[in-house]
């Protein structure tokens, strides 16, 4: 995976909001099944996510929430 790309296909999205010291469960978008993840960097809580059904979601918020793109 290249730079800002997070996830492991068919695996949970986990997430900190502390630098890595501790992890959370994130809400998965659309069929819960994530290809992949991309980090906008510059825009802070921004991702942008591609799941196992060809859709893509974005996320404002850290993944506490998606809206279909």
């Amino acid at each position: 995976r290249g730079p800002g790309q997070h996830g492991t296909p068919g695996k949970q999205l986990l997430r900190s909001r502390d630098g890595g010291t501790t992890w959370e469960r994130a809400a998965s978008p659309g069929s819960g099944n994530l290809v992949q993840v991309q980090a906008e960097p510059g825009e802070r809580g921004r991702l942008v996510a591609l799941d196992a059904a060809g859709e893509l979601h974005a996320s404002n918020d850290l993944a506490s929430s998606w809206q279909a793109l």
